[in-house]
């Protein structure tokens, strides 16, 4: 929507707005919904797991870690979305952490060595993203990335459903059917980055 790509857009939606007009206002940057959709973080670490809609790769992982990816997102959706430098052109491109596809659909060789720098960069043990939707919540990689997305909404039909995190583990649950699919747990964790005295080290994994 902030890029102006609307390919999803339905008759509906832009009738619930008022119109074209009415919802090209409402997302731009003076709109309401412009405004507070300008803020998001491009991803978050809660308790170890990583969320993301799509999950950045290791290609436009700041050096400076996760709040400089999340400033670069800012940055680069202040406007229309185009923000004309290469280094914010990347974070909303098409292998940008609201739009690849690498995590759902490369093969395992690249998904897992890829998630495998992000999460360590992040000081991470899961990754959790949307984006692309699956017939139900899978993991890959061990469980090191999983794909969140069921397609739950009137548009795509797939099935209500949650992922639920505790102590490290994680479990798929599909409502109203209030059991709990165990997803794999990592065997061995990413090499951690801890802060000493201001600077980074690594740590070596250690099996869960």
């Amino acid at each position: 929507n902030i890029q102006n790509d609307l390919r999803y857009v339905t008759a509906n939606d832009t009738a619930e707005f008022g119109g074209e007009q009415a919802r090209r206002e409402a997302w731009s940057t003076k709109g309401w919904l412009g405004q507070h959709v300008r803020q998001f973080p491009a991803a978050e670490v809660i308790d170890g797991v990583l969320f993301a809609h799509a999950g950045p790769l290791p290609e436009v992982w700041p050096k400076q870690g996760l709040c400089a990816l999340n400033q670069e997102m800012q940055q680069a959706v202040a406007g229309d979305g185009q923000p004309g430098t290469q280094v914010l052109e990347e974070i909303v491109g098409d292998e940008g952490p609201v739009w690849t596809r690498v995590y759902s659909e490369d093969d395992d060789s690249h998904a897992c060595a890829a998630v495998e720098t992000v999460l360590a960069a992040a000081n991470a043990t899961r990754l959790v993203v949307g984006h692309t939707v699956q017939d139900q919540v899978r993991a890959r990689c061990g469980g090191r990335i999983v794909l969140a997305d069921t397609g739950m909404s009137w548009a795509y039909g797939g099935p209500a459903s949650f992922v639920e995190h505790a102590d490290g583990e994680a479990w798929a649950v599909y409502p109203p059917d209030t059991t709990r699919h165990r997803l794999p747990r990592p065997a061995v964790s990413p090499p951690f980055m801890q802060r000493n005295g201001g600077n980074l080290r690594f740590l070596s994994p250690t099996v869960s």
